[in-house]
């Protein structure tokens, strides 16, 4: 029960690696708020920790919108009086192209989830960590935020941001005992992957050491490493997780 007695407030909670962390995180003993774009999943995720003995609730908001940041954070701090950890997991790929042809739109769409969403939730679920002077923020990277790819600028260019972020936030949250991390996966067997055909999932796979995509649940127990106290000195890190990629 590494988590006892701490909340958790985790964003695109209702599938995917967001998911597969609340439901470790409630085992573990943490009390989880689930939030979610779609209202739906994030209330079957609830439901799901419920059902197996966990306490959990849910919201439906849209991260890159300044009203429902607060409001999430609002409504873990009635729902459970404070937040230990929270876990930025929300996230969209978006359309690959190549820089000059990506439109103002997909810029705006992308940045606005990827990395406004995390700056958003982060601001207001860092204030109540100062007054209690702990806590921890974990944030979804990706590979992609170290590791150029074509046709994927607008996307790895938020997901840099999230590292960036998350460096300054691990000095200036330091002095009052919060830490701040992130998760930089490669190829991960979530929902944002849609339908790919075998053959292109055979191919990701032929490009990792290890020889295959990384499963939700291997991100949840890393983040759960870094929700804990066993990385109590770990701060301003981006967790690589690639099969020996870039090795």
């Amino acid at each position: 029960m590494k988590l006892l007695n701490r909340v958790a407030l985790i964003t695109g909670g209702g599938s995917g690696i967001g998911r597969a962390t609340a439901e470790l995180f409630a085992r573990e003993g943490a009390r989880v708020v689930v939030a979610d774009l779609n209202g739906t999943a994030a209330s079957q995720t609830a439901k799901q920790i419920r059902s197996n003995g966990g306490e959990a609730a849910s919201i439906q908001v849209d991260v890159s919108k300044t009203r429902d940041a607060e409001k999430m954070v609002t409504y873990t701090l009635s729902s459970y009086g404070q937040i230990d950890i929270l876990f930025n997991s929300a996230g969209i790929i978006g359309r690959e192209a190549y820089l000059w042809e990506a439109t103002e739109e997909d810029f705006d769409q992308i940045i606005s989830v990827n990395l406004k969403g995390v700056f958003l939730a982060c601001k207001y679920a860092i204030p109540p960590m100062i007054e209690r002077r702990s806590g921890v923020i974990l944030s979804m990277s990706s590979l992609g935020g170290l590791v150029a790819r074509q046709t994927n600028s607008l996307y790895n260019a938020s997901k840099a941001g999230v590292v960036l972020i998350t460096r300054v936030l691990a000095k200036e949250l330091a002095p009052y005992g919060i830490r701040a991390n992130c998760i930089a996966p490669i190829t991960t067997d979530t929902p944002l992957l849609g339908a790919w055909p075998a053959e292109a999932r055979a191919t990701s796979a032929s490009r990792i050491p290890l020889g295959r995509i990384i499963q939700p649940e291997e991100i949840a127990a890393a983040a759960l490493f870094l929700a804990s106290d066993d990385s109590a000195m770990i701060t301003g890190i981006p967790l690589v997780i690639d099969g020996g990629y870039t090795a």
